[in-house]
């Protein structure tokens, strides 16, 4: 594996391990944190994914697009991983004023983001617990 693929992917790690933290926290949890972090792990891992495949891709926190581009090696994807859509929204709307979010909205980005890793990570051959 390229060493760029795997920064990519220990970063977006760092965001899974941030946003399941967060959520856990008995202190006022940030569930907009939480939200911020799933859809940031799923976009550094879907990076690392392109990046791996010699993939150009742009600088966007679009997650459809970048699952488009992933497309010609995993075919499924943009059928199987519609919600990722949802997780698009938190890269920036719940992080400001006039949006809040909600322990609700914060488990299902959790839900979404671990679907989404542990299909990336079964695409690259590595486990879904990783040490890097």
């Amino acid at each position: 594996m390229k060493p760029i693929t795997l920064e990519w992917l220990e970063k977006g790690d760092d965001d899974f391990a941030t946003m399941t933290r967060e959520f856990r926290a008995r202190s006022r949890p940030n569930y907009a944190g939480v939200c911020f972090h799933a859809q940031q792990c799923v976009e550094k891992l879907l990076k690392g994914f392109l990046f791996e495949h010699d993939v150009d891709f742009y600088r966007t926190h679009d997650l459809r697009q970048l699952i488009n581009l992933a497309a010609s090696f995993e075919p499924e994807w943009p059928r199987s991983l519609e919600d990722a859509s949802r997780l698009t929204n938190y890269a920036v709307e719940v992080r400001y004023p006039g949006n809040i979010a909600t322990k609700e909205m914060a488990a299902n980005a959790i839900r979404i983001c671990r679907k989404i890793r542990e299909r990336i990570l079964r695409s690259l051959d590595l486990p879904s617990e990783l040490p890097l």
